[in-house]
Formats: C-alpha cells, sequence, structure tokens
C-alpha cells in the first residue's frame, strides 16, 4: 500500500464482494454477543488506478482462520465476519504488477 502523499504511484484498486458464506464457528462473547465467523467468497474486480480500466476478475474463496477474537466492538447482538481477503488479493493481483 503507498504511503500517504504517493496515491500517484499506486497501479491497481481493487473492489472485492462477499457472495456467499458458510458459518465455521460461532464465538460467543460475556456480554451474550456472538460473532459469527464465516469462510467467504468474494467477486474480485481489479481496475487501472488512473484510467478505471477492468484489469481482471475473478472469484476468491477464502477460508477464515477459525480463531476468536479476544476483543470485539458489536453494533448488534449477534454479527457476521467475513474471512480476509488480503492476502487472497495480493497473490492474485502479483503477476499483474511485478515485471
Amino acid at each position: 500500500m503507498p504511503e500517504a502523499g504517493r496515491v500517484s504511484e499506486t497501479e491497481l484498486v481493487a473492489c472485492a464482494t462477499p457472495t456467499d458464506r458458510t458459518k465455521v464457528k460461532d464465538c460467543a462473547f460475556r456480554s451474550g454477543n456472538v460473532l459469527e465467523l464465516h469462510d467467504t467468497r468474494f467477486a474480485v474486480l481489479l481496475h487501472e488506478a488512473q484510467t478505471g480500466k477492468l484489469v481482471a476478475q475473478t472469484s476468491l474463496d477464502v477460508k477464515a482462520d477459525g480463531e476468536c477474537p479476544t476483543l470485539k466492538s458489536f453494533e448488534t447482538p449477534r454479527q457476521i465476519e467475513d474471512a480476509d481477503p488480503k492476502q487472497a488479493l495480493v497473490e492474485f493481483a502479483r503477476p499483474l504488477v511485478e515485471p
């Protein structure tokens, strides 16, 4: 990720939208709140940062790490947490930006 003030060096912008989820675990907290951890399928679009031109698209299946967090802020008594797509996005985009 570019440093602040270096946005002009950004080559690609990724848009990842969850399209399907499979619950893998409930994390119950003493407050009574529950966090649902999900394996998640993402629809991914990669665009050129400067022009907005679509460069690539795919679907990524990302596994939840399965670990309940020690602390969590809740907006509702039961929340869904999708798997983190960051590493899968980097691996997908890498061939498009590295020589």
